[in-house]
């Protein structure tokens, strides 16, 4: 392999960085640890030339994502690690509430505007049951489940 020849002024040198195409097709991974797809894209700001996010490809059908630089933990070659699970990864969830119960499965859930932040999550409960919908705020902690801080009440 032949040597790179540099241009450079006042940066970093070049083994400090990675290039795009390498890491095209790596994994993304959540904070959870479970991957989450593909990266498909780097987008770059066209005057900062910096970073600006990422895009995740999914399955053939599935329609992908886009990760922003501030959900980003680290791109290396090994691909990308967050600093989130993305909410569309909650789908399917089994949700236990504060007593420990079983309440049902995620059907939808809500975010604020584009972030990740939850503004709701929507439980199918079964078939004979109406769905619940309970506030981001109500959520205690998501990892393999969701635990809820409340209890739900069959009506």
């Amino acid at each position: 392999m032949r040597q790179m020849y540099e241009i450079k002024y006042k940066t970093d040198t070049l083994r400090n960085s990675i290039p795009a195409g390498d890491i095209l097709k790596k994994k993304v991974i959540a904070r959870n640890g479970k991957k989450v797809g593909e990266i498909g894209g780097i987008y770059i700001h066209p005057k900062r030339l910096t970073v600006e996010g990422i895009k995740v490809k999914k399955g053939i059908l599935e329609v992908g994502d886009f990760i922003g630089k501030g959900y980003i933990q680290s791109l290396n070659h090994e691909g990308a690690m967050l600093k989130i699970t993305p909410v569309r990864e909650l789908l399917h969830m089994l949700v236990y509430d504060s007593a420990g119960k079983k309440i049902g499965k995620v059907k939808d859930v809500k975010r604020s505007n584009k972030t990740n932040n939850i503004s709701s999550v929507v439980i199918d409960r079964g078939l004979l049951k109406d769905d619940a919908i309970v506030l981001g705020s109500s959520i205690r902690e998501i990892s393999k489940n969701m635990t809820l801080k409340v209890q739900i009440r069959d009506k």
